[in-house]
């Protein structure tokens, strides 16, 4: 058994290293003057452009729940803000959420406009989505342009007592989840940082740390720091999630190993390199102001060295340091009283510009510190009872605050709690998404102000890197170099104008855009000399037929370009693992003991760990849906402009046909007449006589129930469609005028739908993009009011979901609802942004009576 001094976190870990005398640099905000240093007048200007020009976004996605049964809506809404003041982003007006499931595949999309702050939606879940955790995904394609973009994800769960199908790896992980006995524990593993990111001989080092084990969950540990012959200089223990810190002072010419011991098992670690010369920067937090200490063991080595701080990117802390005294050592005092709250980066240079230490501290400024204040008219609440909820924001002083907020009242379930206590939008905002999602709880840290929970905040700071640029990229022009997303502020239509025979050489023209439907909207303009055109931004819902062509003398022009147009999609690479090292200035932290695990063989050759379980054959039986249940599905949700049409015919009920050409399939049916060849077809409609009913004229072509060009349906393959409707005669006559010569109906399989589609022709594409989404509206009943409806039962587990609440600041908004008839506890959840880029976070709650329950005001 290892010898074992238990340490109280920041106390006799983190030294008093301020004991001697400093300067008193007290005024809140330094600036040195331009001029002196070229390379520090580069840097100083790459970070004022970064923060007003190239600076990122931040998404954060509210739902009114976590936990949701199969068949219900998720409602949520979407926050977006400049990345480095938090208000209303001024670059992006478009926001795509996505909803993934297990396999890490989009199953259902939405794209939002954002007229203010942000954009709310709904997501209808599907009664056949299988149990089990599903994710939101928020993003802007402007935020895609960094290489690890900052993109909000969140978990939410979905329940279905009929789709209970468990993946295989999970029931194998929750079996090992219990130790049997006689099991070897799990393989732990500890990293350690020095602060500002060099360990230094003859000088006292600070080191944070964290210790997990093989899953990634941070664990409680003792642990030691041991000299090379085993004897022991410094004692630390792993505190909530892993977290620590300790320090000692390394002598020159010796060496170092970290100890844990954890199950009553020892492992040995590596420490960072040890360096006999270097830099150090060491910053301490207190209240209401900083305590910055750079110092170097060699000469004269901070001079003309300089020190740089900022938050989110916008500077507000730079010091050229002139002359050291013989300490060699240089200290600062700055006030924190006039800063936000969030994760501060201060970086050591020397003259050369190159950096030298860095590190992270979270400021804390309690003037910053906005609460939102719920009250309720009534804590115990009857059935089908009416109470009302006020809302304002405030500060320590209380002061009000204009803003946005959204409100949700949802039944509490045990399962929810530990989802709903990793994040929030103020957690996201000061916190995680600055250090690239990597706390998994972060809400914790905010839980309250105690100084435990600060020490181990400043553990956090310790073990994370910035992660928003790496400062030798920064400097060498890629972060503000040109930006392959642009901010979009409505749907654009882009595409290139090619020769017809090489798609790779551009053909310079002019193209027309026409809109399709009941309104027309045309317009021209002249691609430049590589063949590109854009038009744009445009607004609309729902999905919009079009055609762009080239503007030409005459046909055979026409036929020497083509035109591809370009997909509205952006295809977003997987998040990286979570699991981000620190960005330090030395060499990595590596395990000095290996451990193989035993291995199973199985009859393939096949490896698998010694404490993988073999699990019995599991069959699951199910009715896969017959072509006539899934057509009729596509005919509700898409056939409802007409009721009957006069002929249908199924692409699959004809697999003797090798045809290439969709409308081949039309020729089954008399009266119809099928002109030409894949892809330049026509079709007519003949009358009893064998005539036209308009010599001149096409049928009207719809797709997916949206018009669109004959030389579009003409270009749709075989297996590209579900089935076809015709509709003529009396059957067409809903449409008007449009349908004189005829109505045929294409309907494209499942997939196709509701993508950006095109399809060229010679010196024309027709497309179909789709818009906006439209947010559904939620239903809230008023039992005040007698309705035949509210003899049913009402099992909502959401009561209320207000995305768009607007408060000016100057009084308390109050917000009529009533319960249903599901009796238990609820729980009142607010977040939003104040207007000056503040996030505010809380929540209360009611308890629902059943129906012999009485109010209580």
């Amino acid at each position: 058994m290892m010898l074992r001094l238990p340490q109280v976190l920041g106390k006799s870990v983190l030294p008093f290293f301020f004991s001697f005398l400093f300067l008193f640099c007290y005024s809140p905000f330094l600036f040195s003057q331009f001029g002196e240093n070229e390379k520090h007048d580069k840097i100083s200007g790459k970070l004022r452009s970064y923060s007003t020009l190239n600076g990122p976004e931040k998404l954060y996605v509210l739902s009114d729940k976590s936990y949701y049964k199969a068949g219900e809506v998720i409602w949520f809404k979407t926050y977006l803000v400049n990345g480095v003041t938090h208000q209303k982003s001024e670059k992006s007006n478009v926001i795509y959420v996505d909803l993934l499931n297990q396999s890490d595949s989009v199953i259902i999309k939405r794209r939002l406009y954002a007229e203010g702050i942000g954009a709310s939606g709904d997501i209808k879940t599907d009664e056949d989505f299988v149990q089990g955790k599903y994710r939101l995904r928020a993003y802007t394609k402007y935020m895609l342009n960094d290489d690890d973009p900052p993109i909000f994800e969140k978990s939410v769960f979905i329940s279905n007592k009929t789709k209970l199908t468990k993946n295989l790896t999970e029931v194998a992980s929750s079996k090992n989840s219990v130790k049997e006995i006689g099991q070897k524990p799990n393989k732990i593993f500890a990293r350690f940082f020095p602060e500002g990111g060099n360990m230094l001989s003859g000088v006292q080092n600070i080191l944070g740390f964290e210790i997990k084990d093989e899953t990634g969950k941070g664990i409680s540990a003792d642990g030691m720091i041991l000299e090379e012959n085993g004897t022991p200089v410094s004692f630390f223990r792993s505190h909530d999630f892993g977290l620590g810190i300790v320090n000692f002072t390394p002598e020159v010419g010796k060496k170092y190993y970290a100890q844990v011991e954890h199950d009553n098992e020892i492992e040995k670690f590596a420490l960072p390199d040890l360096l006999e010369t270097g830099y150090m920067l060491n910053i301490r937090s207190n209240g209401d102001h900083l305590l910055i200490l750079a110092s170097s063991t060699i000469k004269k080595g901070l001079e003309d060295a300089f020190l740089v701080g900022h938050l989110r990117g916008n500077v507000f802390f730079e010091k050229r340091i002139k002359k050291v005294g013989r300490n060699k050592r240089f200290t600062y005092k700055l006030n924190t009283a006039r800063l936000s709250n969030g994760v501060a980066h201060f970086t050591l240079f020397d003259k050369k510009g190159e950096p030298l230490c860095e590190r992270l501290v979270f400021i804390h400024n309690e003037n910053d510190d906005l609460s939102i204040n719920i009250s309720t008219s009534k804590i115990n609440i009857g059935h089908r009872d009416e109470f009302e909820v006020g809302l304002d924001i405030r500060d320590n002083s209380k002061n009000q605050y204009s803003g946005e907020v959204s409100m949700s009242v949802f039944k509490l379930d045990d399962k929810i709690l530990p989802e709903q206590k990793k994040s929030d939008i103020k957690t996201w905002m000061l916190l995680n998404s600055d250090l690239g999602g990597t706390i998994p709880y972060a809400s914790y840290f905010f839980e309250n102000n105690s100084d435990y929970r600060k020490r181990l905040l400043d553990a956090l700071m310790l073990t994370h890197g910035w992660r928003r640029f790496v400062w030798k990229d920064f400097l060498a022009d890629s972060v503000s170099k040109e930006q392959e997303f642009k901010p979009e502020k409505g749907i654009m239509i882009k595409g290139t104008t090619t020769s017809s025979s090489n798609k790779y050489q551009p053909f310079t023209s002019q193209v027309k855009l026409s809109f399709m439907g009941k309104e027309i909207h045309q317009e021209v303009k002249l691609t430049d000399n590589r063949g590109k055109f854009v038009f744009g931004p445009f607004f609309f819902r729902d999905t919009l037929p079009g055609v762009v062509e080239t503007v030409t003398k005459n046909k055979f022009d026409r036929k020497q370009i083509k035109i591809y147009l370009e997909s509205t999609d952006a295809k977003v690479a997987r998040k990286k693992s979570k699991n981000i090292e620190k960005q330090t200035f030395n060499t990595p932290v590596v395990l000095l003991k290996e451990t193989k695990s035993e291995e199973k063989k199985t009859g393939r050759g096949f490896k698998i760990g010694s404490k993988v379980k073999r699990l019995k054959e599991v069959r699951v039986f199910g009715s896969e849906k017959t072509k006539r249940q899934l057509v009729d599905e596509e005919i509700k949700r898409y056939t409802a402009l007409y009721s009957q049409p006069s002929n249908r015919v199924y692409i699959d009920s004809f697999p003797e046909l090798i045809v290439h050409s969709a409308l081949d399939y039309l020729r089954r049916f008399p009266g119809v007449k099928i002109i030409g060849r894949y892809p330049t077809q026509s079709v007519v409609f003949q009358g009893q006589a064998g005539l036209t009913a308009n010599l001149n004229g096409n049928p009207l072509f719809l797709f997916d129930g949206a018009p669109v060009t004959a030389d579009f349906a003409a270009s749709l393959t075989a297996n590209e469609v579900m089935f076809i409707d015709i509709l003529k005669g009396a059957d067409a006559t809903l449409f008007g005028v449009r349908g004189a010569n005829g109505v045929i109906a294409i309907y494209g399989k499942r997939g196709v739908r509701n993508t950006w589609s095109t399809r060229q022709s010679p010196g024309v594409a027709d497309f179909n993009i789709p818009g906006f989404y439209k947010t559904r509206e939620f239903y809230s009943p008023d039992y005040s009011i007698d309705n035949p409806n509210h003899k049913n039962p009402d099992n909502r587990t959401t009561l209320h979901w207000e995305p768009d609440i607007y408060l000016d600041g100057n009084k308390k908004v109050s917000l009529k609802q009533f319960t249903g008839d599901v009796p238990g506890e609820y729980m009142i959840k607010v977040e939003g942004m104040t207007y000056k880029g503040q996030p505010v976070f809380n929540v209360s709650r009611i308890t629902v009576g059943d129906k012999s329950t009485r109010s209580i005001e």
